[in-house]
């Protein structure tokens, strides 16, 4: 991308670009303030006889009316709100940018994770997308997942209560995990397959298990299966994302294959979690990894609506940040994003039968759940 006056963005080195992600903001604000409140401003002085519209004198009030003068108020009003939720993602961005400076290291495969109870709660749950209007909680965390980088078993234990009553028990189907992390970042994503034995016989069975850790004791469980698909979110637990220092071992090719996940006019968009377009909804979302996981051809973008305006935030991915694993069926990205101007860490996981996941987790973390959205996934 060129600039009008020439400059050649591909050219820029990092601290170039965040120097223009502030200029950015810094004129954007002069735009907002110098231009639009002003005239805002000006025109209701005009409309009131307090000042000349050619400077040559007082023109005296074109307004004749109440009405005309609350008419003029609305127009101002609405002028004004519209600045407000511009001036809501200039702060944002402007928060952002400094963790930008830093550089973002490369995802590796080899670390392990682990996570106990602790004093951990469950935040929300839900099946089939409608959230459980009962109190659920934490009976029993013990997970230990690290088959890269240790002898010991890999396990998942995972128990929950409803009114003191048993809820669900989920546990690994054997040598059925796979780890990917992040240590830098205190994060690990962890694939597998699980057996729930729930109190509703209707939720038992085998499932694909996205386990989502976070060193803040965050953690995401998301569980797919022909017919149920359960979340639960949990805070407050014991979690343990180290970096296994077995040099011996070969990292992991994981950039095997193209992911495009786009929605379509059926899709059905949830979104969960401490949202950062609150009060505004996501209308459409569009992502693109190829098989190489080259952030220069990969492409992420959310469409926000606000009342009667559209806003399109494209995403930029962060160079040695992406990683893909998938199969025929199934498709798990993580990723470093920025999106709106604010970093994210990003994970994935699409089915062909379009049920996506997308957890965000920054400043700020949400989650933004796709049914009936259009997923591709080609081997290369």
């Amino acid at each position: 991308m060129i600039f009008p006056n020439g400059t050649d963005l591909s050219r820029l080195n990092r601290n170039q670009v965040i120097n223009l992600l502030l200029a950015s903001i810094g004129f954007e604000e002069l735009a907002l303030g110098y231009y639009l409140v002003k005239s805002e401003a000006d025109l209701l002085q005009i409309a009131l006889g307090k000042l000349s519209v050619n400077g040559s004198g007082n023109d005296g009030p074109m307004v004749r009316s109440l009405d005309d003068l609350l008419r003029l108020n609305r127009s101002i009003n609405k002028t004004l709100k519209t600045i407000t939720k511009k001036e809501r993602l200039l702060l944002l961005k402007l928060k952002e940018v400094a963790d930008l400076i830093g550089d973002v290291p490369a995802i590796e495969n080899l670390c392990f994770a682990t996570a106990a109870t602790g004093e951990a709660v469950v935040d929300a749950a839900y099946i089939n997308e409608e959230m459980i209007d009962f109190n659920v909680t934490v009976d029993h965390i013990d997970l230990f997942i690290g088959e890269n980088c240790t002898t010991e078993d890999d396990r998942i234990q995972l128990r929950f209560s409803r009114g003191g009553c048993p809820f669900a028990a989920i546990t690994l189907v054997e040598n059925t995990a796979d780890i990917f992390c992040t240590p830098a970042f205190n994060t690990a994503l962890i694939r597998a397959r699980v057996n729930v034995s729930a109190s509703n016989n209707q939720l038992n069975g085998e499932y694909n298990a996205f386990i989502t850790l976070n060193e803040n004791g965050n953690m995401t469980i998301f569980l797919v299966n022909e017919q149920n698909r359960l979340l639960f979110k949990i805070s407050n637990a014991v979690v343990d994302v180290e970096e296994c220092q077995d040099e011996g071992l070969e990292p992991v090719n994981n950039c095997a294959c193209a992911v495009t996940i786009s929605t379509v006019q059926n899709t059905v968009i949830t979104v969960t979690g401490d949202n950062v377009f609150f009060p505004a909804t996501i209308s459409n979302l569009f992502i693109n990894v190829p098989c190489n996981c080259d952030a220069a051809n990969s492409t992420i973008s959310v469409v926000i609506r606000e009342e009667f305006v559209q806003i399109l935030i494209p995403g930029e991915f962060e160079d040695g940040t992406i990683s893909t694993v998938c199969d025929v069926n199934e498709a798990v990205i993580q990723a470093g994003v920025i999106l709106g101007g604010a970093f994210y860490r990003v994970f994935i996981v699409a089915n062909q039968d379009g049920t996506v996941t997308a957890t965000f987790d920054g400043a700020s973390t949400f989650t933004i759940t796709l049914t009936g959205a259009n997923v591709v996934i080609s081997g290369c």
